[in-house]
């Protein structure tokens, strides 16, 4: 079985609200997401299974000791996220912004 992998970048020192870019996700089923930055701004992250309709995706914080699963970060850090099936997109809409730049980085792999 062939393995793939792909690195998107979602927000790009982003200093506003925005989608940014989906990662569309056809043929990946994990994903790591880097959020960099010094920034005041909450990071949402959301997947989409029609394309238009996109809804609130829990991810793991890598640093959290308690493995706690969330759908939106306000600091830098590591998310992983498993098992997209038939889901075709994943964004990190920056949902609310202060100051300062958030750039988010994914890197999805899958068989």
């Amino acid at each position: 079985m062939a393995s793939f992998s792909g690195v998107t970048t979602l927000q790009s020192a982003a200093t506003a609200t925005g989608n940014g870019t989906a990662l569309l996700l056809d043929r990946y089923t994990h994903v790591a997401v880097q959020v960099t930055g010094t920034f005041s701004a909450t990071v949402a992250f959301e997947v989409t299974v029609d394309g238009s309709t996109w809804v609130a995706a829990a991810c793991l914080d890598v640093s959290d000791v308690n493995r706690t699963h969330k759908a939106t970060t306000t600091a830098a850090g590591v998310f992983t996220f498993d098992e997209f099936v038939g889901v075709v997109g994943l964004r990190a809409r920056i949902s609310a912004y202060t100051s300062g730049s958030v750039t988010v980085v994914a890197n999805a792999v899958g068989w």
